[in-house]
């Protein structure tokens, strides 16, 4: 799949479309931006929409150019899938991002019925994404995790750069 590079972008807004075909959208934004700090991804369509359609895309020799990628922010109206996929990626690959938010809509079906309703907005008025309590401590957690996967992926490189560097020195 050919893509330009965006040497310039730094800051880029993807929606739903990005989640299709294994994520191949995203893969090639990723390996063409690489002054990339900000990623926002707004998630609207339910997963059914998009679940249908899969396709390959191919990462062999080209690896990521967005190294400076410090913020990801993740806007969508339910944690699900989705947003485990992106950060699975993320983590596959080993894309360190400072900054993880994951904005949840406050019409969600998550939330919980006691929740403190806010006057309801006029159409001209956008109203405040949020994240519960519960669901923020389970997204740091993830996060953790994909920290300490990424740290062993380090390690695992290094240890495969050191084997091969015993393999050349070996065949000289």
């Amino acid at each position: 799949m050919w893509c330009p590079t965006f040497s310039k972008l730094k800051t880029l807004l993807l929606n739903d479309w990005c989640m299709k075909a294994n994520l191949g959208a995203l893969m090639c934004f990723l390996q063409h931006t690489p002054v990339l700090e900000k990623l926002t991804i707004q998630l609207c369509q339910a997963p059914s929409s998009w679940m249908g359609t899969e396709g390959s895309y191919n990462l062999t020799g080209q690896p990521f150019a967005s190294s400076k990628l410090k913020v990801l922010e993740i806007k969508c109206e339910k944690i699900d899938e989705r947003v485990h996929r992106i950060l699975t990626f993320l983590s596959t690959y080993s894309i360190h991002v400072e900054q993880i938010n994951i904005q949840q809509s406050i019409g969600s079906s998550e939330e919980p019925k006691d929740f403190p309703q806010e006057p309801r907005a006029g159409p001209s008025q956008a109203r405040t994404p949020r994240v519960l309590p519960s669901q923020n401590a389970q997204l740091r957690s993830m996060a953790e995790q994909i920290v300490v996967r990424q740290e062993q992926i380090e390690v695992e490189q290094q240890q495969i750069l050191a084997h091969l560097g015993q393999i050349q020195v070996e065949q000289q």
